[in-house]
């Protein structure tokens, strides 16, 4: 990827227009923006601390090692102690592992709940910030590949030549955001569902083709 000069970190943003700021001029700040919308929470644990979180699943310990780490590092880690590590995880028929990063940093959370607009707990009703929507093109393509990257779902029948890239389960407000992101970024349409955002065929091989799809199990798809 190439990316634009860097002005800091997220960390550095002391103010919403700091941010605003950040993202204009930084793709990758959008781009770990945008993988924080898709995998990223805020939870309060029993103990009563607050923190933020990255959990992938048991196909994203590639992608968190390459990208998402390095990023968090980059942005969020700047003398903060910074917990990554690869969780082993059950179900009933396998064992395996998902890749985990959390930070309990008061800036952090500010940043992500003022500013952000990210919930405490499950993200029900929560949409893309206004920083990105009212961002350049450039800014809103690197934030919407991290979303691909961590809410995406890829589905391929070549068989029958059919495409589709679908954020599913997300709030009706998310939803409505990523139409109109995606429509004045790539202009291409969106189908909206009840719970879902669906990119069909030509549109999801145009995604691909421009390099908007950059998760290594998403790409195997394609090849």
């Amino acid at each position: 990827m190439t990316y634009r000069r860097e002005l800091g970190t997220l960390l550095n943003t002391e103010t919403e227009t700091d941010l605003q700021s950040l993202v204009q001029t930084s793709d990758t700040a959008s781009y770990f923006l945008g993988i924080c919308h898709g995998a990223g929470a805020i939870y309060r644990l029993k103990d009563g601390t607050t923190i933020f979180r990255l959990r992938g699943d048991k196909l994203d310990n590639e992608f968190y090692q390459k990208d998402v780490f390095p990023l968090a590092k980059r942005y969020l880690s700047e003398n903060i102690k910074l917990n990554q590590d690869i969780k082993e995880r059950m179900s009933k028929k396998e064992k395996y592992s998902v890749p985990v990063l959390h930070i309990a940093s008061p800036n952090v959370l500010k940043i992500f709940q003022e500013y952000l607009g990210f919930p405490i707990g499950k993200k029900n009703k929560y949409s893309i910030p206004k920083l990105i929507l009212n961002s350049n093109v450039s800014s809103k393509r690197f934030f919407l590949k991290g979303m691909i990257a961590t809410a995406g779902t890829i589905m391929i029948d070549k068989k029958k030549d059919y495409a589709r890239v679908e954020f599913r389960d997300k709030p009706a407000s998310l939803l409505e955001d990523i139409k109109s992101c995606f429509r004045s970024s790539y202009g291409i349409n969106v189908s909206i569902g009840k719970t879902r955002a669906s990119i069909k065929n030509g549109d999801a091989i145009k995604l691909y083709a421009e390099g908007a799809i950059v998760h290594p199990h998403h790409l195997s798809r394609f090849s």
